[in-house]
């Protein structure tokens, strides 16, 4: 690996993921690429790292008696309960269980959400800082 290369890791490995998350695909899109595969995994194991201090426990039956199986895809941890046999991760049951934006994205909305945004704002952020397409204003009476 080139010197000029390891220190422009070492410098994006010192940003916060969702600050590395946004200067990747910017530099994708301004090339006209999508964001490579890898990437996606990378930040899968993100949210992993966040999930990491949440105690797993079956969210079916609650039992803590469970065991990893394997990963599905993008790298997140699967576990099977020895209680009630039934396979499930992190988020199994939640929001964000087959959501395709990213752990920061979620952050990002809940972060505006709280602090009062417009459902607008929070559009025009995740389309211009986040690259999320495809989304829909809600039909509003007039």
């Amino acid at each position: 690996m080139s010197h000029k290369r390891k220190n422009l890791l070492d410098e994006l490995n010192k940003l916060a993921p969702s600050e590395a998350e946004k200067l990747i695909n910017q530099y994708a899109k301004s090339k006209n690429k999508s964001v490579p595969k890898s990437l996606v995994i990378t930040y899968a194991h993100d949210i992993e790292k966040h999930l990491d201090t949440v105690t797993v426990s079956c969210p079916y039956c609650q039992s803590t008696n469970i065991i990893k199986k394997g990963k599905i895809q993008h790298g997140l941890q699967r576990y099977q309960c020895k209680s009630c046999c039934k396979k499930f991760t992190k988020l199994t049951n939640t929001i964000l269980e087959k959501s395709p934006w990213s752990w920061n994205v979620w952050t990002k909305v809940l972060y505006e959400m709280l602090h009062f945004s417009s459902i607008d704002l929070i559009m025009n952020t995740l389309i211009n800082e986040h690259y999320v397409v495809e989304l829909t204003t809600p039909h509003r009476k007039q």
